[in-house]
């Protein structure tokens, strides 16, 4: 019994050593944004991606952009931007025999909002419509900040904001960040209750206008979401649709 006893206790402390090691691997990992070591590696080259298994959990590395996701077991694989194929005219057409054009494509699949399999099931101008619309409103708002200036308004420190435009760069559709594009700058604040809010900013003056508003976005918008991954990303505190 009391081999036993030490066998079991061996046991126990080997396991303990391990899942310490497997946990440190994946907590440096996840802070670098790199691949684990302790993991097992398969390929699915039709949703263009790697997937690395761990204890509890798994790591998606898309083929297409090297984006790494981190993930659990319950969650989907479909995550993955893919390489299309366009034709002469720069369409793509999907499973469905649906030509959207690389505009469309581009917009829907940015930063995964729609997946492959979402977009190559399009069978109907609407999808398109309501797809192009979801993601737009979306990555329109996702402000950086201009660390380097800061903005006196009624004796308040405030931050500038810049607000992306959608435009083609070297046959490629990307938001920008533009400082000249005076129509994206805004003035920022952050109030007591953590409520971050916007004022146009006069870039001649360097003056911001009084009236301060929260980011939301429209009923149509708020339903449409819904059928995109931004229902498992979208950060609530954002407070988009309330």
């Amino acid at each position: 019994m009391k081999i036993v006893k030490k066998i079991l206790i061996i046991l126990l402390i080997v396991v303990a050593i391990f899942s310490a090691i497997t946990y440190l691997d994946y907590f440096l990992a996840k802070s670098q944004n790199t691949i684990p070591k302790i993991v097992l590696k398969s390929e699915n080259k039709i949703k263009q991606m790697k997937i690395y298994k761990g204890l509890f959990y798994k790591v998606i590395k898309c083929s297409s952009n090297n984006d790494i996701i981190y993930t659990d077991y319950e969650s989907s694989e479909d995550v993955c931007p893919r390489k299309v194929t366009y034709d002469k005219d720069g369409y793509f057409t999907n499973t469905e025999g649906y030509k959207i054009s690389k505009k469309e494509y581009k917009l829907m699949s940015y930063q995964n909002i729609y997946t492959f399999d979402t977009i190559d099931s399009i069978d109907k101008k609407e999808d398109i419509d309501n797809y192009t619309f979801v993601a737009f409103e979306y990555l329109s708002k996702q402000y950086i900040l201009k660390e380097d200036i800061e903005i006196t308004h009624n004796e308040e420190t405030l931050k500038l904001a810049i607000f992306p435009t959608f435009k083609e760069e070297n046959e490629t559709y990307e938001f920008i960040y533009d400082e000249e594009n005076v129509e994206k700058l805004y003035c920022v604040k952050t109030d007591e209750n953590n409520q971050t809010t916007f004022s146009k900013y006069n870039k001649e003056t360097q003056t911001c206008e009084e009236n301060f508003e929260k980011i939301s976005m429209d009923s149509k918008w708020c339903k449409l979401y819904k059928n995109s991954t931004l229902v498992y990303s979208l950060d609530e505190n954002l407070n988009y649709c309330k």
